[in-house]
């Protein structure tokens, strides 16, 4: 089961255009049995931000995600993620980030 009380995302048309930014607050994972419930995934912060470059605006690119996500146990996780966005052809871009991970805790 997964539950999103705010989501916008980069592939959401408005005024068609592709927005160059997501923000994704408090979204929840959760794995349902017959008699046990698990919490596969909690993201209390996940924002990105994809501005393309121009010949005058040259701006970075960002990502920063912290929540909670679970491989084979559950470990608290926050990352970084800095770089540039570049402008293959029209309406077709690629993001080169470099990601940092910090703070990654057994819980």
């Amino acid at each position: 089961m997964h539950y999103r009380p705010l989501f916008i995302d980069e592939y959401d048309f408005q005024f068609n255009n592709i927005q160059q930014s997501t923000v994704d607050t408090f979204a929840c994972d959760l794995i349902i049995r017959e008699n046990n419930i698990k919490l596969n995934k909690f993201s209390f912060v996940n924002l990105k931000s994809f501005t393309e470059q121009s010949i005058f605006y040259k701006p970075s690119s960002w990502a920063l995600y912290s929540g909670l996500n679970r491989d084979n146990k559950l470990v608290f996780n926050n990352e970084l993620g800095v770089g540039r966005t570049i402008s293959i052809v029209d309406d077709l871009s690629t993001n080169v980030l470099l990601y940092f991970s910090f703070l990654y805790l057994d819980i």
